[in-house]
């Protein structure tokens, strides 16, 4: 989904896998606010936990449409 240039996870890119017994992420994050700047910081988790907690706190971020709006 596409963010605000003030929301803090702009610069970030986040790609995470959750199964029910597994649970891998891959982090990335700009070095600089510089958009003509292409170096990333990069990381992966493989914490069950802590990729569980990252996916709710992105789901929770997603918009939700007025109640008597079109479902996604």
């Amino acid at each position: 989904m596409r963010l605000a240039e003030s929301d803090p996870l702009a610069h970030e890119r986040t790609l995470l896998f959750v199964g029910s017994h597994y649970g891998s992420g891959f982090f990335a994050r700009r070095r600089t606010d510089d958009p003509g700047e292409q170096t990333w910081l990069c990381g992966t988790c493989y914490d069950y936990d802590r990729i569980v907690e990252a996916t709710l706190t992105l789901i929770h971020r997603i918009p939700m449409p007025p109640a008597d709006g079109p479902p996604r």
